[in-house]
């Protein structure tokens, strides 16, 4: 049931992927996050622009397989394999980039990990809670939040290669990442199955 999603979740990482080689090579941007001297206002911009372009491709694989009106655990799991397959193509790109210390590739794996299944979850969740919402609202709440948390998680990213900070300053704030939203599912998900259980109760 789950295949498609998977299947989803490659066709827009790759979709992104493709999108942000394009954005590199017009502005010739390949290394302009990892220079020495760079302009906090212009990387900020481009960490902003290369989250939405993921976080865009990945909110329309959710939204694509998506069954109306959208069920709590039926849209997490849908979710959860839709950022499998975006990090089945995300850790194909860390294979093939070169690391300088043993340590990079697991705190690499573990933040792309973290990131791709937190926001198609984040997607699912809003979409589940919003789904009487206004469409406009159900398409622009999910996206600035997901947005946000992807390009902050991508700003912790590039500690990994400054040399003033040490890779385990990267891995401890993504494993505080993780628990911050782990605990927001945590609460979300019991609030809504109180919900959806209390709706059922008054349906019969």
């Amino acid at each position: 049931m789950y295949f498609f999603s998977f299947i989803y979740g490659i066709v827009a990482a790759l979709g992104a992927l493709l999108l942000q080689v394009a954005v590199n090579s017009t502005l010739n941007t390949h290394n302009f996050l990892l220079a020495d001297n760079i302009n906090a206002t212009a990387a900020t911009a481009l960490i902003l622009l290369f989250a939405s372009m993921e976080e865009m491709f990945k909110f329309v694989a959710v939204i694509k397989g998506l069954h109306y009106p959208p069920r709590l655990y039926s849209t997490f799991f849908h979710a959860f394999f839709v950022g499998c397959g975006f990090i089945a193509i995300e850790y194909s790109t860390i294979a093939l980039t070169p690391y300088d210390n043993a340590i990079a590739v697991p705190t690499a794996a573990l933040g792309t990990f973290i990131i791709h299944i937190c926001t198609p979850l984040i997607f699912a969740a809003f979409l589940v809670t919003l789904k009487h919402a206004h469409r406009l609202v159900r398409i622009a709440v999910p996206l600035i939040v997901t947005i946000l948390l992807h390009a902050s998680y991508n700003i912790l990213a590039l500690t990994h290669y400054a040399p003033s900070s040490p890779p385990q300053l990267f891995l401890l704030s993504t494993i505080t990442l993780f628990a911050l939203t782990a605990v927001f599912f945590t609460i979300f998900i019991d609030a809504q199955a109180k919900k959806d259980e209390n709706t059922d109760t008054a349906v019969e």
